[in-house]
């Protein structure tokens, strides 16, 4: 049965938040006069994702917007509308428009390939988030995960792992892709996860 895991999902508003906190002054600080210092612009952000009219996807781009704004960057919110080619010519046009980074829901994984080859070459990072994997894909890779890492992680890490490599089968093969490891696999040890298949 497939599912929909997020990959960063509604972290990717809460890794943007942290990256760029480093990057700002301490929050609420003030002038001598005691009025709140204006923050300055520090760059943009692209985000483009499936389709806005989904509800999880217009918070996540909403939620982006007001982080980034604290710490003085903007955020463009695209919908990919379901459509591959008009995703890809998003990316092309964050890679031309020279965006600071770009955060990217695929349509299709495969057909944003060309956009995230154009980023990359244009030295942009590019954040995935929310990559379809199948039950089965996640739990073989907390499998794997465990038998040649020895990282004792549960199911969610496994679909992370599934959907990096998938990333790396396809659009960002040669790239270098960070994911979470957000559960241990302690709470797992009674389902099936654990059982060889």
């Amino acid at each position: 049965m497939k599912q929909l895991f997020t990959i960063f999902g509604m972290c990717s508003a809460l890794v943007v938040a942290s990256v760029l906190a480093g990057c700002t002054a301490e929050q609420g600080e003030t002038t001598p006069a005691g009025q709140a210092r204006p923050v300055e612009h520090k760059g943009k952000i692209g985000v483009t994702c499936m389709d806005l009219t989904d509800p999880f996807f217009k918070l996540i781009g909403n939620v982006m917007e007001q982080e980034a704004k604290k710490h003085g960057y903007s955020v463009v919110v695209l919908s990919g509308e379901m459509d591959p080619a008009k995703q890809n010519s998003q990316l092309s046009d964050f890679a031309a428009q020279g965006y600071d980074a770009v955060f990217l829901n695929p349509v299709d994984s495969k057909s944003a390939g060309e956009g995230v080859k154009k980023l990359a070459e244009a030295g942009i990072p590019v954040f995935t988030y929310d990559v379809q994997v199948t039950d089965e894909e996640a739990m073989a890779m907390a499998r794997r995960l465990a038998a040649e890492e020895g990282i004792f992680a549960g199911f969610s890490s496994g679909a992370n792992l599934a959907a990096a490599m998938q990333l790396l089968r396809g659009p960002c093969r040669g790239a270098t892709i960070a994911i979470l490891m957000c559960d241990s696999g302690l709470k797992y040890l009674s389902t099936d996860l654990w059982d060889l298949p």
